[in-house]
């Protein structure tokens, strides 16, 4: 990354950080909504790793063998469950 997008990084994280005091928003909302975020991001990640240690040209002779890919499908499917589950619980906490 170059320094300009460092910056502006910089910037959405500093101006995310200050909406708690300055709009008064509830802290357990914001950690809540942090944690469900992450919890939608993790399979995306998990997703990327399973697809990329599957391809031949960038890992060559250290590719996935058939158990590394059931452990990895098995985890990718724990964690849309836990993705759908925390998406779930946000949307009960906020639309009651």
């Amino acid at each position: 990354m170059t320094l300009a997008k460092y910056r502006m990084l910089v910037l959405v994280i500093t101006v995310l950080g200050l909406a708690v005091p300055i709009f008064d928003v509830r802290i357990v909302f914001v950690m809540t909504i942090s944690q469900v975020f992450n919890a939608v991001i993790l399979p995306i990640t998990v997703a990327y790793i399973f697809y990329l240690s599957n391809r031949k040209d960038p890992m060559r002779e250290h590719k996935n063998i058939w158990v590394a890919n059931r452990v990895l499908a098995s985890i990718l499917l724990f964690l849309i469950f836990a993705s759908v589950t925390a998406i779930g619980g946000v949307r009960q906490m906020v639309f009651g």
